[in-house]
């Protein structure tokens, strides 16, 4: 499929040009222009779009650092700059080391039973950056509603299957694991003797979680008595006090298997296990945030395990790391800074005669029966359509980071910032979908089909030339934008989509003949 790009070559093209070489005529002018980025392997119209989107937010994030009078900053630009200058005091970061979580590894190294255990557990710094039980949001998909759920914690390895003996590329990386966690134990004031068995027992920790790490064919409802009951020893209802969900009554349990496992080793009272682990994933998790040597020790870790070499400077670890924790924030001021085109009302026209056609396809479709099309019909009209960005942004702006002059620290703001969106979270429980309802970045260069809520969503990342102008013509803005929307509507009609009512809800819709025929 060739997309018409505002670059390519001029309408003087023949028509005799188009028949013999339609990808040519169509994009020859921006193939001889574009240039190849240096250490790019490919160029693409995408990467296009991310270079222009990316030089406006530097703009902007460059005119916040600049600020004389930081009076005139707004609170989140006030935040964005304190996270910046943070992040690449690395002076600071190095002569304050592990200072500003010494006092949280002191209260884990002190643990010797389960009752203490479960009360570091409910320590929200320790919380919020690694546990032996994590909880989340969860999609209701046939009540439609956001639900908090129970699962296992993710494994550092990735796949359970480099935990198995007989696998010779998993040995070679759990050899670099321990290697990885002996170092941020010593680098953290463990002896060298003590660092190698707290890493074996984290290892050990691991081997259990990937054990038991096959999601249940369905997931289980339980109200907080009866997780209790099941698994008494966890005590799961203070935890959920704990860390904010007070008032949910019901948790979707997705791995019962790990949860039945872990009660039972707390029963055995295994606590130097659990209690290494607990500290090694928490040293892990803020190690990139922690001096230069904890940061180079992840990233020797990453090229050992992914084969990531990292060759980035300071300065783009901080703009990867903002964009991690501020995107929603980047996204409302690249909007309300960035010199933006608003998409005009031929886009809606546009999306509504692609609909249009999808409508007239399954009207003329002689395999399925009236009563699939009527369904199917409905559905497609509605596709609740977003287009550019959301009317409201919903960011949270309560917390306040601290710099180091003003005895903050990057990690201290990370661990804020992490525990703010958690209550953030929070209020989503029991709450229907919002088919309105951005999850991803509005400067994304792509557009996006959400089964669960029959919505569609085309970014303002994306309205930009090749792939749309205001000053294009409608039919070359189709060749561009048009496809891709089309893309995105047959989302909703594709084997996963096609299991999906028209409000989002997992229901078989389709005849029985009609469902053989469709799967044919």
């Amino acid at each position: 499929v060739a997309v018409v790009c505002s670059s390519c070559q001029s309408a003087k093209s023949s028509f005799s040009e188009l028949r013999e070489d339609f990808y040519g005529s169509v994009n020859g002018k921006w193939l001889k222009e574009a240039t190849l980025p240096d250490g790019a392997a490919s160029y693409t119209a995408f990467d296009e779009v991310v270079s222009k989107t990316n030089q406006k937010v530097y703009k902007i994030m460059d005119q916040i650092m600049k600020e004389p009078n930081k009076e005139r900053l707004t609170k989140l630009e006030r935040n964005l700059e304190t996270f910046c200058m943070n992040f690449l005091n690395v002076d600071m970061r190095n002569q304050q080391n592990i200072e500003p979580i010494k006092e949280t590894l002191d209260e884990i190294r002190g643990v010797k039973t389960t009752k203490q255990l479960n009360k570091v557990l409910t320590n929200p710094d320790i919380n919020c950056l690694t546990q032996l039980v994590s909880f989340d949001l969860f999609i209701d998909s046939k009540n439609l509603v956001n639900v908090l759920s129970c699962y296992m914690p993710q494994l550092t390895l990735g796949d359970a299957s480099f935990y198995e003996e007989e696998n010779e590329l998993g040995k070679a990386m759990q050899e670099a694991y321990t290697h990885f966690f002996v170092r941020l134990f010593t680098m953290s004031g463990t002896t060298e003797d003590e660092a190698i068995i707290k890493a074996k027992h984290v290892l050990e920790m691991e081997k259990i979680i990937a054990q038991n790490s096959n999601r249940a064919t369905r997931e289980y409802v339980y109200t907080r008595e009866e997780l209790d009951y099941l698994v008494p020893e966890l005590k799961l209802p203070e935890l959920l006090d704990h860390i904010g969900y007070q008032n949910v009554e019901k948790v979707t349990v997705i791995n019962l298997d790990y949860l039945l496992k872990l009660n039972d080793l707390y029963q055995r009272e295994d606590i130097e296990v659990f209690r290494d682990y607990i500290e090694g994933m928490f040293l892990k998790e803020a190690s990139s945030y922690l001096s230069e040597a904890f940061d180079e020790a992840y990233a020797t870790f990453n090229n050992q395990i992914y084969g990531i070499e990292s060759v980035q400077t300071l300065e783009d670890k901080a703009k990867d790391c903002m964009e991690k924790y501020f995107q929603k924030e980047i996204d409302e001021l690249y909007i309300n800074k960035g010199n933006i085109q608003e998409p005009a009302d031929d886009l809606k026209l546009m999306v509504e005669d692609l609909i249009a056609i999808y409508k007239q396809r399954i009207i003329d479709a002689e395999w399925m029966s009236e009563q699939t099309k009527q369904y199917a019909i409905e559905k497609l009209e509605n596709i609740t359509i977003n287009i550019g960005y959301p009317e409201s942004w919903g960011v949270e702006n309560n917390i306040e980071l601290k710099s180091y002059e003003n005895r903050g620290s990057l990690i201290r703001n990370i661990l804020d910032i992490k525990q703010a969106k958690r209550l953030s979270q929070r209020e989503k429980i029991g709450k229907p979908l919002d088919p309105r309802q951005w999850d991803f970045s509005i400067r994304v260069p792509n557009a996006y089909y959400n089964y669960t809520t029959n919505s569609m969503f085309i970014p303002i990342g994306i309205l930009q030339e090749p792939f749309y102008s205001n000053s294009q013509s409608y039919e070359k803005n189709l060749g561009g934008i048009g496809t891709i929307i089309a893309h995105e509507i047959s989302h909703s009609f594709d084997e996963i989509g096609a299991t999906y009512d028209k409000d989002g809800r997992l229901r078989n819709w389709w005849t029985t003949e009609d469902q053989n025929k469709f799967r044919k």
